[in-house]
């Protein structure tokens, strides 16, 4: 059961914003601990000096109701990242940003009021996502972000007026869809400052007969403008790269960003995964929930499905579709993205891809330390050298936690080297590029 302390230290007594008040009841998470609690409150309470008495004036009830739920929240955080072990070191991060943000600047209109918005916004304890590039892809990533509740999410884009109409747009469904999150838009990158995760998808789109190899000279220029500005100003954010040519950008990312390999991870493997295991419960007719399938290498033509570990329901594919059929869809899952393309006639996919993107955010948001398949870096890693190629790897709270290797058939590994020569040659070409 919750449990009421109003064991508040007496400089509570005065309001954040210099008007005396009683010290407030604080309701407590059910698993903290009364000792726990006092610690809490007496870190908070050393650190505050309550400004010296403002002459009396007039408070507002709707005032006193957000300072008490400020500090309340602000001690709920404390207790949740205490219990999860955030304390030290880098893995401190979420903690320390809590303990910040409990005394956070508080800015008055002209009248002297204080922003009530502002004040419940930066005790929200919200991750912050930014999403670069308004369009199909980062637009409808957008949408799952807040679907699901993952953070504020700040859309960035060029072009005037665009992202500010579409997050306005998307923020308005909020009542309806019932999820609560601050969505902005912007042109201006210091409106992303402090985010936790960046998800680049500025880029031109691929047409009709267009090769992802086309796009390289175009979106170089493109992803390393917007890496260097998106890393300048947060310079802790994990970087998730989905703009064309997937393998070479995310190695733009990382070149023009100068983050640690582990925080530069390029979204690829969620996507193709998923148009395979789509592929097979078409098949099959089943659900696609108990399909589950792994893929190695480059993004889309160069892509190696590895049947060997593709199961449905625990039962080998192989053992439920002839090889014929699965070497179809397999050649299919390869040249969906194409097939999409074609289909359009303008554009390319992007519910698929955004939908990738997002999972992959939400693992590291929530630490939930997820295998999936990513374009992570690898050295010693299946003997790639230093390249960022799709493999299985552990997503967490400091981007990618670990690569994991896997026994591949003799076929399985020459599929995979002839697709990590061909990222190779891209990487080679990206690189004159960058200079």
């Amino acid at each position: 059961m919750p449990r009421r302390d109003s064991a508040v230290p007496p400089r509570w007594s005065h309001s954040l914003g210099g008007v005396a008040r009683r010290p407030c009841s604080i309701l407590l998470p059910g698993t903290a601990t009364l000792i726990e609690a006092k610690e809490i409150i007496g870190d908070i309470a050393d650190e505050y000096e309550p400004p010296e008495p403002e002459p009396m004036r007039r408070i507002d009830p709707h005032t006193l109701e957000i300072d008490a739920r400020r500090l309340t929240m602000a001690i709920r955080s404390a207790v949740s990242c205490r219990k999860r072990g955030h304390s030290e070191g880098a893995s401190g991060r979420l903690a320390n940003r809590q303990r910040e943000r409990i005394m956070p600047p508080v800015e008055s209109d002209e009248a002297g009021q204080i922003s009530s918005r502002r004040r419940v916004k930066d005790m929200t304890g919200r991750a912050k996502i930014t999403i670069i590039g308004g369009g199909n892809v980062g637009a409808t990533c957008a949408h799952w972000a807040a679907a699901k509740e993952l953070g504020d999410i700040v859309l960035v884009d060029i072009v005037e007026g665009m992202p500010q109409g579409k997050a306005l747009d998307l923020r308005q469904a909020s009542p309806i869809e019932r999820f609560d999150c601050e969505i902005i838009g912007t042109n201006s990158y210091e409106d992303t400052a402090g985010s936790d995760v960046v998800i680049i998808t500025s880029g031109l789109a691929r047409k009709p007969g267009m090769s992802r190899d086309d796009l390289l000279a175009k979106n170089v220029e493109i992803v390393r403008s917007v890496t260097e500005q998106a890393a300048r100003h947060s310079p802790e954010a994990v970087l998730i790269v989905v703009s064309n040519p997937l393998d070479a950008m995310v190695y733009t990312a990382w070149k023009a960003s100068g983050f640690p390999t582990q925080r530069v991870v390029g979204q690829a493997g969620i996507l193709d995964t998923a148009r395979y295991r789509a592929f097979i419960a078409m098949e099959l007719g089943c659900s696609v929930e108990d399909i589950t399938a792994l893929l190695l290498g480059g993004h889309g033509d160069d892509m190696v499905p590895l049947p060997s570990y593709t199961s449905v329901a625990g039962i080998p594919v192989t053992h439920l579709i002839a090889k014929d059929r699965l070497d179809a869809i397999v050649d299919r899952a390869r040249k969906g993205g194409g097939e999409i393309v074609s289909l359009l006639k303008t554009g390319s996919a992007y519910y698929a891809p955004s939908a990738a993107s997002v999972q992959m955010a939400e693992a590291i948001i929530k630490d939930k330390r997820r295998i999936l398949p990513c374009a992570a870096y690898c050295d010693k890693e299946y003997g790639i050298g230093g390249y960022f190629v799709g493999v299985p790897c552990v997503l967490g709270r400091h981007g990618v936690e670990k690569v994991i290797e896997v026994p591949l058939a003799p076929d399985e590994k020459a599929a995979f080297q002839v697709s990590i020569d061909h990222v190779k040659e891209l990487v080679a070409v990206a690189e004159k590029l960058l200079g």
